[in-house]
């Protein structure tokens, strides 16, 4: 009789670990700040849809999408030979509310708290990559242009769509064909094939790599002071607008138009 209450409480400890949920209260910069993980499995499902990490921070919820390593095969490309290896994504663009509850303060044009964060130069969101990442004890950073254009394409889900996750813009995305030429609600739209919402349009998203350009662009050498932006913005037209476009912005540009999204690495 004691074995068998001995296996019921170990499995019943399996099953409480494999879905469990942390809260820890951590203090940074005279703050309080209350963390919640939140693991529902630690391997991918069956259906292949991606795991998900919620975190909390000063009662501001938000979500990172898993996002399995693979090839890259860009609409129109057969082929590409890089591996990306395997990382979680944050569902949405950063919102304001996000934004607020780890830096106290908001700058963004068109303020509403379910908007993406917006007027954030490239050292602001670096800086709230590191902010973030005391706070909850997981590194965060932005994402590389390789990873962005993986998880904007659908990762290895890929139906490979001119925009992320649809052929036709204004199912995903809002651009100036019909923004109303302002920011809107993130996750308002119909997400990609891996869950992700607004990787076409509402902002443009900082990337951490340099932009390099053409070779006879002024900006082409290792102390480019431009960095690559995907994802096009509410002011862009839908041809401009395809997860194939790329842009730059000097890494102290801020207005409406530039906002960003975390990226995770996997422990």
């Amino acid at each position: 009789m004691n074995t068998r209450i001995h296996i019921i409480i170990a499995t019943l400890t399996l099953v409480v670990a494999s879905c469990r949920q942390m809260k820890v209260q951590e203090e940074v910069d005279g703050n309080t700040y209350e963390r919640v993980d939140v693991f529902s499995d630690f391997q991918p499902k069956e259906d292949n849809k991606p795991l998900a990490m919620g975190f909390e921070v000063n009662d501001c919820e938000f979500d990172m999408v898993y996002v399995k390593g693979g090839y890259l095969h860009p609409k129109g490309e057969e082929e590409y030979k890089d591996y990306i290896n395997q990382f979680y994504i944050g569902k949405t663009e950063v919102t304001q509310e996000l934004w607020t509850a780890v830096m106290g303060y908001n700058n963004s044009f068109f303020v509403d708290p379910e908007n993406p964060v917006e007027c954030i130069t490239y050292d602001e969101a670096f800086e709230f990559t590191q902010r973030i990442s005391q706070i909850t004890g997981h590194r965060f950073r932005l994402p590389t242009e390789m990873e962005w254009r993986f998880a904007a394409y659908g990762g290895n889900a890929s139906r490979r769509t001119t925009y992320s996750g649809s052929e036709k813009f204004w199912e995903v995305a809002w651009l100036f064909e019909n923004s109303g030429d302002h920011t809107h609600h993130v996750g308002t739209k119909k997400p990609n094939e891996i869950g992700l919402y607004d990787m076409t349009g509402n902002v443009s998203e900082w990337c951490s790599d340099l932009y390099y350009g053409a070779s006879d662009d002024s900006s082409n050498n290792v102390y480019s002071h431009f960095h690559v932006h995907r994802g096009a913005t509410w002011s862009s037209i839908a041809a401009d607008a395809t997860i194939m476009s790329v842009s730059r912005k000097y890494l102290y540009t801020s207005n409406s138009q530039v906002g960003f999204r975390l990226v995770m690495d996997c422990d």
